[in-house]
């Protein structure tokens, strides 16, 4: 079985829908198994809820929805911006991309479009991790919940739990995946190899966005380094009735900008790197 995974990064999204572009447009992989985290669940939701055999369609749809999309679309400005943030959820009002996505994903199709589908989240309330999927008549909440990046974006009650990025636990959704029975992985990250120097004055949403930045690289290396500690498991037979698991990552080769600057050009910019860079890796 085969899985896609998305990284989570806010606007660094972008990326990703090129890489799809070359996947899915031009190889027509098809996937069994689609897992993402914050704006990889957004992405991965947009695929999921494509019929499997439509992979042309999947990725025509999603750089489709990236290419209509810019600030005004995802955020905007609380009145008395920027003092609102002391009493407001969030620094941005998040509902603009709420209004987008209610609009935009089909829970039903999600449903029954024959590929598995998982998007997580945190809860607020309880700290814990909470894993949605494909058949979850609440998924579109789910992939809210999971893209509510902390601080940033407005947290996303479920229930009785208040949820957010799901990427403060599990950046690189391997787990899932690998549980789901994929024995290959592509993986799409959105963080270039290491924390790059930044060398901006420090402000608010800079500092948040800079140190969640630094916390998320730690995690992706640590979900990497998990799943090849596994594949070394079972290469030495300590893990019976398993296979080994191929990984093939996708690494930007530069930053790809500001979090939750969904400034149309970049964004053009950076599809157009990820069809790029995604030509040049060996998707065997």
């Amino acid at each position: 079985m085969r899985a896609l995974v998305l990284q989570g990064g806010g606007a660094k999204g972008a990326y990703q829908t090129g890489a799809v572009k070359h996947l899915m447009g031009e190889l027509e992989i098809d996937y069994d198994i689609v897992c993402g985290i914050s704006v990889g669940a957004i992405n991965g939701a947009w695929v999921a809820q494509t019929p499997r055999g439509k992979e042309r369609q999947a990725a025509s749809e999603l750089e489709k929805l990236w290419l209509s999309i810019d600030n005004r679309s995802i955020r905007k400005k609380w009145c008395l911006w920027p003092l609102s943030a002391l009493w407001k959820p969030s620094i941005y009002d998040s509902r603009p991309l709420h209004k987008l996505l209610h609009a935009e994903l089909d829970p039903e199709k999600i449903a029954t479009s024959g590929r598995m589908f998982r998007a997580g989240a945190v809860s607020l309330t309880t700290g814990a991790y909470r894993c949605w999927r494909e058949s979850d008549p609440d998924i579109v909440e789910g992939v809210l919940a999971s893209s509510a990046f902390p601080g940033g974006l407005i947290p996303v009650k479920v229930g009785q739990s208040w949820y957010t990025d799901g990427g403060v636990r599990d950046q690189t959704p391997l787990n899932e995946a690998i549980q789901l029975g994929a024995t290959t992985c592509d993986v799409i990250l959105l963080s270039s190899n290491g924390v790059k120097q930044d060398q901006k004055k420090p402000r608010t949403l800079n500092v948040l966005t800079r140190a969640l930045d630094i916390v998320l690289d730690e995690l992706v290396k640590n979900d990497l380094e998990k799943a090849e500690l596994y594949n070394q498991l079972v290469i030495a037979g300590q893990c019976p009735g398993k296979r080994r698991i191929r990984l093939n990552v996708l690494t930007p080769s530069h930053p790809l900008g500001s979090t939750l600057d969904f400034d149309s050009d970049t964004i053009r910019a950076n599809i157009a790197r990820g069809y790029d860079e995604a030509r040049t890796i060996s998707w065997t």
